[in-house]
């Protein structure tokens, strides 16, 4: 289950009410993992770095355009994003290059949630990495390097074959680093509450900063997905990280102390 109300922890209180199990985090995580926003000052407020960001609300866009208009062009250069706070698989997202994609982005992103995060664009190499964890332990599989045919990671690069390069271990990121990246995706996976699995992306960039830049409660569990493709790495078959991950849901269930 993805998006509005698959992993925004919608289903996951209604599971929590009918007392049967789930697999990934409880309620507040999947919450988090889904708000792009809030999930950003969480990873502030635990010292993870994360892009330079600004939220816009419905109203202020509605009732003063031109303020905001003023308000983003203080903050940032040319190219930016503009994003919903609450999609994923990069919904509703606009490279933002000029006056006219800023407003055409604003209103594309409204079209799917009543607030927008605008982004800072960010140089440097893409990474996406699998969390599991097993009693507490969290660790990453392996990572995997994205090197998108588009301006950016979009819809049809994340789903169409061939549309996007993927690198499972990365070519361009050095060892020492991919050391830190597992780091920094295990503290990010703590700090947001996900438990069990997650998929934790960010970048890389070219003064070696490493910023968190979309944090999943969730993952996809295509045949061509990053889950599976780093679980090859490590020698899992998908049976074997599915059987895991039910039996992870069902001790999960049995041990916890009212709703997750």
């Amino acid at each position: 289950l993805h998006g509005k109300y698959g992993d925004d922890g919608c289903i996951q209180g209604l599971l929590e009410l009918l007392k049967i199990p789930y697999t990934g985090p409880g309620v507040l995580a999947s919450a988090l993992g889904m708000d792009k926003y809030l999930q950003q000052k969480v990873l502030e407020a635990e010292g993870i770095d994360v892009p330079r960001s600004m939220l816009i609300r419905a109203a202020d866009w509605r009732n003063n355009p031109s303020a905001v208009r003023d308000a983003v062009r203080s903050r940032f250069s040319f190219p930016c994003f503009t994003k919903p706070i609450r999609e994923g698989s990069s919904v509703g997202v606009t490279k933002v290059v000029d006056e006219i994609t800023l407003t055409d982005g604003i209103d594309e992103a409204l079209k799917w949630d009543n607030a927008v995060l605008v982004e800072e664009y960010l140089d440097g190499a893409e990474f996406s990495a699998i969390v599991l964890e097993d009693d507490a332990v969290a660790r990453t599989l392996e990572v995997t390097e994205i090197c998108p045919q588009s301006a950016y990671y979009t819809y049809d690069d994340k789903y169409m074959p061939g549309r996007c390069r993927k690198f499972t271990p990365p070519r361009n990121i050095p060892p020492e680093k991919i050391a830190e990246i597992r780091h920094c995706v295990v503290r990010a996976f703590h700090a947001l509450g996900f438990r069990s699995y997650g998929r934790i992306d960010g970048f890389i960039l070219k003064d070696n900063r490493i910023l968190i830049t979309d944090p999943n409660s969730s993952s996809g569990m295509a045949p061509s997905s990053f889950f599976f493709e780093q679980a090859a790495c490590a020698g899992m078959l998908p049976a074997m990280i599915l059987s895991r991950l039910i039996q992870s849901a069902v001790k999960i269930h049995a041990e916890k102390y009212g709703p997750l």
